[in-house]
């Protein structure tokens, strides 16, 4: 009997319709400095849509100090390199005319508790904030160290409202009018082999620019080259290209026209514009680009397996473990992944993870190896059974959660806090190269090039590099978490977000977020004020969501006290929701360390 399960779509994909990909009018690119609004060719047209931009945050005839401070804090709000104008707007003539603060735009989370003390003609306002990353003008938020600080502001009452008299020589975004100011987007790139597209988030602000004229910045963005984290594992455009007039879309179809670039595939060109262009429901136009007197075009539905996060309508498998032995939760349904079996003999696992390449199924095995000691095996299947398994020279007491690297037929083991690198034909597991100390939890992308990791009690984000044989992680950087701590498990949900598990200290009870791969928007996959017990979260389990599909997406799975959750909050998984557990299955305890085949 299996309960129904509520699936909800990790926060960062439900919000994909909230948060804007960062469209800034003067980024622009080699040659341009704004997005070009010319006359239609032929029947061609700016796409059709929201016509419109969201009013920019204005000094409004309001008596409320905390009303005008979250109002003059949301000025900034937009493209990066006005925010100053904005929220110098605020200001009387005197600070008008001084604050000159530095341009960078810090995204910050913002203390509810503002502080309005009374003050003769007016009030003194202070505020707490965590700073998250640094806006860009091509959209890309950097990650920054989390570091928090205070901030005082004087409020003078006028005839016509409050005014500011004295700010801090800073602009700061609230991540919470990052989320509903922008609307996040993604940019692909192919991967440094040619082999994939690779995700790269970003945010266009819906105050400075009209949803038609998004397609041209965006296409201007991806002629500028990849965020910082992808630089070391993708291949820019040609340096040379530029784009010729706008975006047009005419009949379901975008129309992209780009000056002569040498070395560019186009059909290749025209797949990695089709992904950049499709909206946040799933839909991707065809896509016509004209290269000077070359036209390319991408026809058909072959465009959709350059995005590894493509699941071709297949249904993964839940699985978990019970008395050491795999088990698959729920029943079947049409179109699922086959779950290989391993021999009867292979018994004593604690943890372990699976991935499907093609026809050929590989695991990751952490069994008991006696004496307080864990071993790690690897093995290699066919759709149906596992026929070879590999013991590896590890024998550890403390083993995370394994992981598979996507598109790529390795596997990354925390092991004693060492990250260790394993393959389905080698006995030796080396360290990766690049990967910090005291590594706890590993999860990586789909497109098998950006890693998140847990080391020391930090979260991070990383490229791994795979140059032939050598194999490395590089660009990290330490992502600033908003309200969790000591994160202890972490998963990839999105093509943009992970799940994180850790303590809340507000509620004092361990919490599961969203956490975009940049750091900058944070939100629970539970109600705010829901724990999840006091017992640390030792596994999280999840599937990417396809962007093709507007599905519910698969639920976020964990394990807390030894127990297994099909759901965050749910009750834990019971014997009776196994697929086949056997005779007298439930007296043997109860599952345990749940993970996708997908």
């Amino acid at each position: 009997m299996n309960r129904a399960r509520p699936r909800t779509r990790a926060a960062l994909s439900a919000l994909s319709c909230l948060a804007l990909l960062s469209g800034l009018a003067g980024c622009g690119l080699p040659g341009t400095s704004d997005v070009v609004v010319q006359e239609r060719v032929g029947d061609a047209a700016l796409p059709a849509g929201d016509e419109g931009t969201w009013p920019l945050a204005q000094r409004a005839s309001v008596r409320d100090p905390k009303e005008f401070m979250r109002t003059m804090l949301s000025a900034a709000a937009g493209d990066p390199v006005e925010a100053a104008k904005r929220v110098r707007s605020f200001g009387d003539a005197p600070l008008r005319s001084r604050w000159e603060p530095p341009a960078t735009v810090h995204v910050v989370d913002l203390d509810e508790d503002m502080a309005i003390d009374p003050r003769p003609g007016g009030f003194e306002a202070t505020i707490n904030v965590t700073f998250l990353g640094e806006l860009a003008d091509h959209g890309v938020v950097l990650p920054r160290p989390r570091r928090a600080a205070t901030y005082k502001f004087d409020i003078a009452e006028g005839p016509d409202g409050l005014y500011l008299t004295a700010a801090p020589p800073v602009i700061l975004l609230p991540a919470a009018d990052l989320r509903q100011y922008f609307e996040q987007r993604t940019l692909y790139f192919w991967s440094a082999d040619g082999a994939y597209l690779v995700p790269d988030v970003r945010y266009v602000p819906r105050r400075d620019m009209p949803r038609n004229q998004w397609p041209t910045l965006l296409v201007q963005w991806l002629l500028r080259g990849p965020s910082p984290l992808l630089r070391p594992v993708v291949r820019a455009l040609p340096t040379d290209a530029d784009l010729v007039g706008n975006v047009l879309s005419q009949d379901s179809r975008w129309s992209v026209n780009l000056t002569q670039a040498p070395d560019t595939d186009g059909r290749r060109l025209a797949t990695q514009l089709r992904w950049t262009l499709a909206g946040p429901t799933g839909r991707a136009d065809a896509v016509t680009v004209r290269v000077d007197r070359d036209r390319f075009g991408d026809e058909d539905s072959r465009y959709l397996v350059a995005n590894p996060a493509y699941r071709a309508e297949q249904e993964p498998a839940r699985l978990c473990l019970l008395a050491g032995r795999v088990q698959q939760i729920g029943g079947p349904s049409p179109g699922a992944v086959s779950v290989p079996y391993l021999p009867a003999g292979y018994r004593g696992l604690v943890r372990a993870a699976y991935q499907r390449f093609g026809s050929r199924r590989y695991g990751v095995l952490v069994r008991d190896a006696g004496r307080g000691r864990l071993a790690v095996d690897v093995a290699t299947a066919d759709a149906n059974r596992f026929h070879r398994i590999l013991p590896t020279a590890l024998r550890a007491r403390v083993v995370g959660q394994p992981t598979w690297v996507p598109t790529r037929e390795f596997g990354l083991v925390p092991v004693d806090g060492a990250l260790r690198l394993v393959r389905p034909s080698a006995a030796a597991a080396p360290v990766l190269p690049g990967a910090p100390g005291g590594v706890t939890a590993v999860a990586v992308a789909p497109d098998g090039r950006r890693v998140v990791l847990v080391a020391g009690g930090q979260l991070y984000a990383a490229a791994l590099v795979a140059d032939g044989t050598a194999i490395s992680l590089t660009a990290r950087t330490p992502l600033p978490l908003s309200e969790l701590t000591g994160p202890t498990a972490v998963a990839w949900t999105a093509q943009g977000a992970v799940a994180v598990a850790g303590r809340q200290p507000r509620i004092g009870q361990t919490q599961v977020w969203s956490v975009s791969v940049d750091g900058a928007v944070q939100e629970p996959l539970q109600l705010p004020n829901q724990g999840l017990g006091t017992q640390p979260i030792t596994q999280l389990s999840a599937v990417v969501d396809d962007p093709s599909d507007t599905s519910p997406a698969d639920p976020v799975m964990y394990e807390a006290n030894k127990l297994s959750y099909d759901t965050v909050g749910g009750s834990p998984v019971t014997v009776a929701e196994l697929l086949d557990p056997g005779p007298g299955a439930d007296r043997r305890g109860y599952p345990t360390a749940p993970f996708y085949l997908g």
